[in-house]
């Protein structure tokens, strides 16, 4: 019995491969003789994947461990190049059937997703990776997201500690409603130490309060 990682698929396809020889006998007659060799090409396919981009891991931490569990779930049903994962009421269910929660779970999940900036709602159940995060595709077209979301990077201090707070803005990420995407106040980057659970409390009241001046 094959394990995992012996379960890839493969691909075979027939080949045909002909030759005519010609040669000239003793009369001088020309004769042609023609050779045909039939051979089989199997090819491997790559086994799923997702890129996983490590320039802000502290973000990962900062999850609750259901979520970050989803988060794994959710990854394996991102389409190739245009980094999205369709979550209809059927797609839903079955999701939550594979994580043995419940459906409210699970949208709890997709908000905190949302809430840290991981997964941007782009129209009516239908979510897009943070490409500056985890992708899948090629780079030229993972790029290009990339350049439809924007920056912007605040420093704060708690406890004499500072750290930087990204915004994300992903109202050029839904082409179709722009409308839907909105600017997202993110969590600490490039912390010097980790964050104790007191000083993350902090630093969520922090940014709550940014979200209401906004």
């Amino acid at each position: 019995m094959n394990n995992k990682f012996e379960q890839n698929k493969t691909t075979s396809k027939t080949v045909s491969q002909s030759s005519i020889s010609t040669v000239i006998n003793s009369d001088g007659e020309e004769l042609s003789r023609k050779f045909e060799k039939t051979f089989k090409i199997e090819k491997a396919s790559e086994p799923a994947y997702v890129k996983l981009y490590l320039q802000d891991t502290e973000r990962f931490g900062l999850l609750k461990k259901g979520t970050e569990i989803q988060l794994k779930e959710l990854l394996k049903y991102l389409s190739y190049n245009d980094n999205r994962i369709y979550l209809n009421s059927t797609i839903r269910k079955e999701r939550a059937e594979n994580l043995n929660i419940k459906e409210q779970t699970l949208s709890n999940g997709l908000n905190e997703l949302k809430r840290y900036g991981l997964l941007i709602h782009i129209d009516k159940n239908v979510y897009m990776a943070n490409t500056l995060y985890f992708a899948k595709g090629e780079w030229s077209k993972i790029k290009k997201h990339r350049k439809n979301i924007g920056i912007e990077v605040k420093k704060i201090k708690i406890k004499d500690k500072t750290t930087e707070v990204i915004n994300f803005n992903f109202d050029k990420c839904s082409i179709e409603k722009p409308s839907i995407a909105r600017t997202v106040t993110s969590y600490p980057v490039h912390v010097t130490k980790p964050l104790t659970e007191q000083e993350k409390t902090k630093l969520q009241k922090f940014l709550s309060l940014f979200k209401r001046r906004k």
